[in-house]
């Protein structure tokens, strides 16, 4: 191929690639509206309403508090234990399911079975043995009286014969909540 043609043609082919190199334009983004002065801000991030505490003026809590304040008597009386065992035979409440599910919210808490039973039906299954819990408490109430607002009840937990706390208890309901009010004749054994 000549050198005069040569020339020519670089020439022609710088400008084709210059002509597709042109600059590119962008689109101009789409622009949002001001808002304006009757738009509603957006809403505030606000935290969900708290859960209403539960209704603590049951019968059943007032049972509770009895089993919390014996349980916090003693404590190395409570070590190593597996089960819990309520005796809700001599109780005044109508609805003692109430109180055992009280009962079962603690278990599950506190990694415990719950055992629903009397003394003699502890022996007869086994559990107590030899005038021994070995691995749980037992917890009996034997009511003197119940009203809507007063429980008065003798109240004791066990493990062993020589391993037991009690006394009688007077548990008012004062502004929705109960609250133990007299306890005495307390023991320890």
């Amino acid at each position: 191929m000549p050198r005069k043609l040569l020339f020519p043609l670089c020439c022609a082919l710088a400008l084709l690639l210059m002509a597709g190199c042109g600059t590119v334009t962008a689109k101009p983004a789409p622009v949002s509206p001001a808002p304006s002065q009757t738009d509603t801000p957006p809403p505030e991030e606000t935290t969900p309403p708290a859960e209403p505490s539960p209704d603590k003026s049951g019968a059943e809590y007032a049972y509770f508090v009895v089993f919390e304040h014996l349980f916090s008597v003693d404590p190395g009386l409570n070590g190593g234990i597996n089960y819990l065992a309520v005796d809700l035979s001599s109780v005044c409440a109508a609805d003692t399911d109430a109180i055992a599910r009280l009962f079962e919210d603690f278990c599950k808490e506190n990694n415990l079975t719950l055992l629903l039973d009397t003394y003699a039906g502890l022996v007869e299954k086994g559990y107590i043995v030899s005038d021994a819990f070995e691995d749980g408490l037992f917890v009996r109430f034997e009511d003197e009286a119940l009203t809507e607002d007063t429980l008065v009840t003798r109240a004791q937990k066990w493990r062993a014969g020589d391993g037991a706390d009690g006394a009688a208890y007077t548990v008012s309901l004062n502004d929705g909540k109960w609250e133990i009010t007299k306890i005495a004749g307390m023991w320890i054994s």
